[in-house]
């Protein structure tokens, strides 16, 4: 090991799957980060970090995320490329949440989305992000359609705070 480079290194730990003790321990960082950044205020077309806290839809006990929010025409939302992380299910089961930072607490309302608007908005979102465009089912090139198709893959929620 000792004669391996750094990029080799690097190369063999990148294929090492993190564990769910990786993942909470990498949240709680970016959720102090989060918590200690200069509060930016919502725009459109751009997107705003914030500590969204979601209730557990079996423990019952309220989990913080750290996750970018978008605002797209006036509206906030919540985009995610998979549909099966926890805060996703949780938010589904829920529909609401709290966004936080370190001055306040917004309590919000949230629904999926599939409607041209919240089409416009992800579109928008992952156009600006290129390492996000990788990670949805599907590209900003689509039709509407072909999108509203894979819907099950993704979530889109409009948040009403």
């Amino acid at each position: 090991m000792e004669n391996q480079t750094f990029a080799e290194q690097m190369k063999r730990e990148a294929n090492i799957p993190m564990t769910q003790q990786m993942k909470q321990a990498g949240n709680a960082t970016m959720i102090q980060r989060v918590l200690q950044m200069p509060i930016e205020p919502f725009q459109d077309g751009k997107f705003v970090y914030r500590v969204v806290g979601i209730r557990g839809r079996k423990s019952g006990t309220i989990r913080q995320t750290p996750l970018a929010v978008y605002q797209h025409d006036g509206v906030r939302y919540l985009i995610a490329p998979e549909r099966s992380r926890d805060w996703v299910q949780n938010l589904i089961a829920t529909g609401e949440c709290l966004l936080v930072t370190k001055t306040q607490q917004d309590a919000c309302s949230a629904v999926l989305a599939f409607d041209p608007t919240a089409l416009a908005a992800v579109r928008a979102y992952i156009g600006q992000l290129a390492w996000a465009s990788r990670q949805f089912p599907f590209s900003v090139e689509d039709s509407d359609a072909e999108i509203v198709s894979k819907a099950g893959q993704f979530a889109i929620f409009r948040l009403s705070c």
